[in-house]
């Protein structure tokens, strides 16, 4: 458990750090296109866990393919192996991230409950003051017709949308904005229900609650919020070719929604007014963009966050957790190291590496259990230990006194060697931190080649079926 949740969370990170470099090639003159890049970023991030699966189905090895080596295993040498947290650190975590999931999902269902009780007491906009909204009028009833319903329980505007598309506005901007400034705010707040974004809006915060509290989806969804106003806003742009007079428009329903009191339902797109600033400037700053090149930098930055799921699910894990077996602590004479050592390789060929780098070779480990001196029946499994150390490499060792686990299957992953502190135990465990990322990476790199050799074999086959009828 605890190794999914570690692997789902860095996974999740690197695909968020991706997603926010491939965002900025999109011209921000294209902010649809980069919220539908934010939103596959939020897809691959909660569908991280079974891509491997999918992977697997999609692209099966073909036995015939000379290309594909049956033969090959996973690598796994980049992981760097830790001891698991106690039984009770693991609960509280799960307990903390289920109730995270929990409040999520309740908070969703009060905001439901809450934007269908607006719209039942909201009432119809007084049809002279509608008849005065021209733009208003004219598209009303295109794509998705909706109703305009005057609200005094809510803060400025918002979309309900769902099967009974409606707008709401607050009496305050009723009464105070301008015909034309209104207008514009129903535009802005009817683009979100021709987007359809009272839909994705509401999957959105699901995926946010399932997730609890995994801090990429927070920052994604932060960012899809921001582009999905910025995208509309662009449309009624669009429609009107006023940007300053929008921009106006905005200030001055800011203005009179700091003002006022009300719901501002999370679930209703439109209903907050965060970001107001940023909003003004990427309209009043950016222009319109080149078609061909939002399609080509979209396509890219879609295509990276493709191959970066795909690559990170056939990526071994980073971390594993290992719960070691009970030992018993005892003192082998024979054997002492300056530094404090951790093997990465199983049982005792990570205490025979181990030693081998550190001691100089002169003389043999003893053979028999009567140089360890312990306490514990355990003994006889470390002068096991020794002896196969010993017919693999003779190797001399001061005479000091040294303590070490007196359980080595060899099965288990760890093995830790301790001593006094010296300077180089200092730095020796970061250097064995930074050997196992490097091999981390290496073991990433060549899950990148698998990857693109698995991509360009699956295009080949699908490739030949085409053109095998001809």
């Amino acid at each position: 458990m605890m190794d999914l949740l570690f692997a789902w969370l860095w996974q999740g990170l690197l695909v968020a750090a991706v997603a926010t470099i491939a965002v900025r090639l999109v011209p921000a003159a294209a902010a649809a296109r980069r919220h539908a890049i934010w939103w596959l970023a939020l897809l691959l991030i909660v569908t991280l866990p079974i891509i491997p699966s999918l992977i697997a189905v999609a692209m099966p090895i073909d036995a015939s393919d000379s290309t594909t080596d049956l033969s090959a295993e996973p690598i796994t040498t980049g992981t760097f192996v830790v001891s698991a947290p106690p039984a009770w650190v693991a609960t509280g975590l799960i307990t903390l991230w289920s109730t995270a999931v929990l409040l999520g999902l309740t908070r969703v269902l009060l905001s439901l409950r809450a934007l269908r009780l607006l719209t039942s007491n909201a009432r119809a906009m007084d049809p002279v003051h509608e008849a005065r909204l021209t733009r208003w009028m004219a598209v009303r009833d295109s794509s998705r017709p909706a109703r305009l319903r005057v609200s005094d329980q809510i803060r400025g505007a918002c979309a309900t949308g769902f099967l009974e598309p409606t707008l709401l506005v607050s009496s305050d901007l009723v009464a105070t904005l301008s015909d034309e400034a209104l207008d514009a705010i129903v535009l802005h707040e009817f683009a979100h229900l021709e987007r359809y974004d009272d839909w994705t809006g509401l999957l959105q915060r699901l995926f946010v609650a399932c997730s609890g509290l995994h801090v990429a989806v927070w920052w994604i969804s932060r960012q899809i919020d921001f582009e999905r106003e910025v995208a509309c806003d662009q449309r009624v742009v669009v429609r009107t070719g006023a940007p300053v007079l929008y921009a106006r428009s905005l200030a001055a329903a800011a203005t009179v929604v700091a003002r006022g009191h009300g719901q501002a339902p999370s679930l209703a797109p439109g209903a907050s007014t965060g970001m107001l600033h940023a909003r003004v400037t990427r309209l009043l700053t950016r222009g319109v963009a080149n078609r061909h090149v939002v399609r080509v930098t979209a396509t890219a930055a879609t295509l990276g966050l493709c191959v970066t799921a795909v690559v990170l699910g056939q990526t071994p894990a980073l971390v594993a957790f290992i719960t070691l077996p009970p030992f018993d602590a005892v003192r082998l004479s024979a054997v002492h190291l300056p530094i404090a050592v951790v093997g990465l390789h199983p049982g005792a060929e990570g205490v025979r590496q181990a030693i081998a780098r550190e001691a100089p070779i002169a003389r043999a480990l003893p053979r028999s259990a009567d140089t360890i001196q312990t306490s514990s029946p355990s003994a006889d499994v470390v002068a096991g230990a020794a002896a196969e150390i010993e017919a693999e490499e003779a190797v001399a060792l001061p005479s000091t006194p040294l303590a070490v686990p007196s359980v080595l299957p060899s099965n288990t992953p760890v093995v830790t060697v301790s001593h006094a502190p010296t300077l180089s135990a200092l730095g020796q465990p970061f250097v064995n931190l930074g050997a196992a990322v490097g091999a981390a990476g290496a073991t990433t790199g060549q899950s990148a080649a698998r990857a693109g050799a698995s991509i360009g074999r699956w295009f080949k086959n699908r490739s030949a079926d085409v053109v095998r009828p001809f």
